[in-house]
């Protein structure tokens, strides 16, 4: 699971960089940069992936390696991201967008148009992070991917359900966690129950994504950055049931990280929950 990709990196991954770099074998060194780009990324440390993305991308364009290449520019779009910076975001996630058709991967498509969607509400733009997020959800249709299209349908329900439409937002989480236990992903079922609990009020369903979302396990400081709608859907979901402690705990991980890293627009995000939890001091878990 990627609660684990910060040890996998310390354990396997830098040992494998080191193995590689030993070997002289191009590949190799490929790969293992590839390896720690993904722990990087999914936790948000934007130094180290800017670092990782800027030796790992020229081998890709010289061996133009398509399927890597893909996910590399997508992934440096996080640290733009991070500083706000997104317009140079948006570029690099549709230049991402652009390598994979040409890399023929195409039911992938859906995980790309979604961020795309996703970089949009962060920067406020909520009509365009609305179409894009449809036509996420109907790429992820045409061609279905195990991932991508349960993950598709639940960050899509978060900008329903931050438009108002709970009901819209339901009725895809509905159909996106069967997907997502058949795929066996625990992540993409935490995206869709967390999503799910704040749309419906399900007590049931808001205990168990809570159980999820706090047993992430990440070094101090660290938190899962690009599952953040996790974390702040159950904070919410907990705020509406007059629980407020719960919620002070839930979100702690995440404003720690974010504010180590310098995720700009998450702490906006962030920052309603954290009004209407009275606390004008920084959360400790």
């Amino acid at each position: 699971m990627l609660y684990h990709l910060y040890e996998l990196n310390q354990a396997v991954l830098s040992p494998a960089r080191a193995a590689a770099d030993a070997s002289r074998d191009v590949q190799a060194h490929v790969l293992a940069l590839d390896g720690m780009k993904s722990v990087y990324a999914y936790l948000g440390e934007t130094t180290e992936l800017a670092r990782t993305t800027a030796e790992l991308e020229p081998l890709l364009r010289q061996r133009q390696d398509l399927w890597l290449l893909q996910w590399t520019v997508f992934e440096s779009a996080f640290v733009p991201l991070a500083a706000g910076r997104h317009d140079r975001a948006r570029a690099l996630m549709e230049e991402a967008l652009a390598v994979n058709r040409r890399s023929g991967y195409l039911s992938y498509q859906s995980w790309f148009l979604v961020h795309l969607a996703w970089q949009a509400r962060l920067a406020g733009d909520v009509t365009r992070a609305l179409a894009l997020g449809e036509q996420s959800v109907r790429a992820a249709d045409e061609l279905t991917h195990p991932w991508w299209h349960a993950a598709t349908f639940a960050m899509h329900a978060v900008t329903l359900l931050r438009t108002g439409d709970a009901p819209g937002a339901t009725a895809l989480l509905e159909r996106a966690l069967p997907v997502a236990d058949e795929a066996g992903t625990e992540a993409h079922r935490l995206r869709c129950l967390s999503a799910l609990a704040e749309a419906t009020g399900s007590l049931t369903l808001l205990q168990e994504a809570d159980g999820i979302v706090t047993g992430i396990q990440c070094p101090a400081g660290s938190a899962w950055l690009l599952g953040a709608d996790t974390y702040l859907c159950v904070a919410r979901s907990w705020l509406a049931r007059g629980e407020p402690d719960r919620a002070r705990h839930v979100l702690a991980p995440l404003l720690l990280a974010a504010r180590r890293c310098g995720w700009v627009p998450l702490l906006e995000q962030a920052a309603p929950v954290v009004v209407r939890l009275g606390s004008a001091t920084p959360l400790q878990r």
